[in-house]
């Protein structure tokens, strides 16, 4: 039977695994050192705030490490990440447009690509400044001078 530090390190590297984590993003989204974590997972003593910073990054509920070193299973976060600040664009798979802008952007190294999509960000602002002016024509002199 595995002692319970060594199962504790187990489970904690299988869950790493699944999150797509090494040992240092772990230790950086808890805010701590690898060094704290890597004692985390070997069963030493942490106060209250570590095991909950870790056990978040683990995205395990808290109690999960004790329940781990109990013979027991951790238990994963229950909640949903919070939807972010703002949505990503939308995207539109079936759009030949962008399907065509796209295999062209892949041909090209990086640094060009990124400056072609500059270019084309600018121009594409460009163009929706003109149509706002066209829609919203100025007020005639008169008026201005009036306001």
């Amino acid at each position: 039977m595995t002692s319970s530090p060594e199962r504790l390190w187990d489970l904690s590297q299988k869950r790493a695994d699944e999150i797509g984590k090494n040992l240092q993003e772990i230790a950086a989204e808890a805010g701590l050192s690898t060094q704290t974590v890597y004692k985390w997972r070997k069963g030493r003593r942490v106060d209250g705030k570590t095991d909950r910073r870790i056990s978040h990054a683990f995205q395990w509920e808290v109690g999960s490490r004790e329940a781990i070193m109990n013979g027991g299973e951790p238990t994963p976060l229950s909640e949903t990440p919070p939807a972010p600040a703002n949505p990503p664009p939308r995207h539109y798979p079936d759009d030949p447009q962008e399907r065509a802008i796209q295999a062209v952007l892949e041909t090209l190294p990086p640094e060009e690509r990124l400056e072609v999509l500059r270019r084309l960000i600018k121009q594409e602002q460009q163009e929706l400044r003109t149509r706002h002016a066209q829609q919203d024509p100025p007020a005639p002199e008169a008026e201005r001078r009036a306001v």
